[in-house]
């Protein structure tokens, strides 16, 4: 009877991660923005830290252009809804994990008819000692392979989601630095959403759209 309940405790978990593709295919596209928000973050503190002006000394020689000192600025939210890049790499990635969740459901339906056929007959008296142990041993098994399968298919997502992340930050980031130095030459290139720290940014400065132009040619 110990048995039993073992193996009622295992369905009851695999219940709760049976949620885990579900969940994660709801989060890829607000990840989108938070990821590439903190990406493009990290990479303007990089810059601010090495263009910081250093002591001059006769070994040094500044052949660059200086800034105007100005700001520009990205928003990331218009940029995150109206990418394609983004689009394309989101659809991709959801319709993996559709394929993934409709694998594993498969699985867990078997697993879960060989366990109700098991305590059905463990119910009836049926099984020998021998037997009991046994189907138990195979049952342990077999649910043991599906969540170590579910876990090498949910670092794989993880690790196609992180990459299209770096793709997309890159683009931007690439682009806006071209946006910049054809047009602007100002000193600093921030990025802001909605409900972030800046209160209010001049819309002469905002070259969202300007990059988002740019950007959006190669998917026309």
């Amino acid at each position: 009877m110990e048995e039993i309940n073992e193996k009622n405790s295992l369905t009851d978990d695999k219940k709760v991660d049976k949620k885990i593709l579900v969940v994660k295919k709801r989060k890829f596209r607000i990840q989108y923005v938070f990821y590439a928000l903190v990406i493009i973050a990290v990479a303007i503190l990089y810059v601010l830290h090495f263009t910081k002006s250093s002591p001059k000394t006769s070994n040094i020689i500044n052949t660059g252009t200086p800034g105007t000192g100005e700001i520009l600025f990205v928003n990331i939210d218009t940029i995150s809804e109206k990418y394609k890049l983004v689009d394309i790499l989101t659809e991709d990635i959801e319709s993996e994990v559709q394929k993934q969740t409709a694998i594993f459901d498969n699985k867990e339906k078997s697993f879960q008819n060989k366990y109700n056929q098991f305590q059905k007959n463990y119910e009836a008296g049926i099984l020998t000692e021998v037997q009991i142990q046994n189907a138990t041993a195979q049952l342990q098994e077999e649910y043991q392979t599906i969540l170590q399968e579910k876990q090498t298919v949910l670092s794989s997502l993880e690790e196609r989601h992180a990459t299209a992340l770096i793709q997309v930050a890159d683009s931007v980031k690439k682009i806006a630095k071209e946006v910049n130095q054809q047009k602007y030459n100002a000193s600093y290139i921030f990025i802001y959403q909605t409900g972030g720290q800046m209160i209010y940014g001049d819309p002469m400065k905002d070259i969202t759209y300007e990059v988002l132009e740019i950007l959006n040619r190669h998917y026309k």
